[in-house]
């Protein structure tokens, strides 16, 4: 699997820290490519089970609007996703689902 962008530690699968998956919103639904195959492959990169472990994972809905609050991000840990936010001021929903998942 290559996704769009990745964070990690070169020649080790044990510090994969981010992966992202990105997809224009016309193709979101497209029954190849779409989101259901980003989201096989992310819930496969971030799988604790799985080779690469990656912590966290997000798919990435891009519209046509530049205003980040119209953009959907789907985020992933531990193979499943758990949280949707916009791409505006995110970071409060993704610090609490990282606590959740790693303590204080």
């Amino acid at each position: 699997m290559k996704p769009d962008i990745i964070i990690h530690h070169r020649v080790s699968d044990k510090a994969n820290l981010f992966c992202l998956e990105a997809k224009k919103d016309y193709n979101w639904n497209h029954p190849l490519t779409g989101y259901k195959d980003m989201e096989a492959k992310l819930i496969g990169l971030t799988h604790p089970d799985d080779i690469y472990r990656y912590t966290m994972g997000l798919a990435w809905k891009i519209p046509e609007s530049a205003n980040p609050a119209d953009h959907t991000a789907l985020w992933f840990i531990d193979g499943e996703m758990k949280r949707e936010t916009s791409l505006y001021h995110y970071e409060p929903e993704l610090v609490e689902l990282l606590r959740e998942r790693y303590g204080e």
